[in-house]
C-alpha cells in the first residue's frame, strides 16, 4: 500500500432523522432517496427518503456534510478507491 494520508472520518446520526460526516471529500450523488459520499475510509451510501443535503463544507479542515430525512440505511464500500491500480499491486500492496 502507498504511503497515502487518511484524514479523520467520522458519522454522528440522531433519531434517523440527521446525519453528520466529517472527512469527506466528495459528494458523488444527492437525492431524495440517496447520498453518496466518499470518503478516505470508503464510499459512504445514506439510503432513505425525503432526504436534503443540509450543509456541505470542503474547505473546512473537517470537510462536513449534513444530511437531513428519513434515514433507512448507511451503508460502506471501498467501491473506486484505488481503481487506478494494478490487480497486481492491489494484491501485492
Amino acid at each position: 500500500m502507498q504511503n497515502e494520508q487518511l484524514f479523520s472520518h467520522s458519522v454522528s446520526m440522531k433519531d434517523r432523522a440527521f446525519v453528520d460526516l466529517t472527512g469527506v471529500s466528495e459528494v458523488e450523488k444527492f437525492d431524495e432517496s440517496v447520498v453518496v459520499a466518499r470518503t478516505d475510509h470508503g464510499k459512504l451510501t445514506v439510503k432513505g427518503s425525503g432526504l436534503k443535503v443540509l450543509s456541505l463544507d470542503l474547505d473546512n479542515p473537517d470537510r462536513s456534510l449534513r444530511i437531513e430525512g428519513h434515514i433507512n440505511s448507511l451503508e460502506y464500500s471501498n467501491s473506486g478507491r484505488g481503481k487506478n491500480e494494478s490487480l497486481a499491486s492491489k494484491l501485492f500492496g
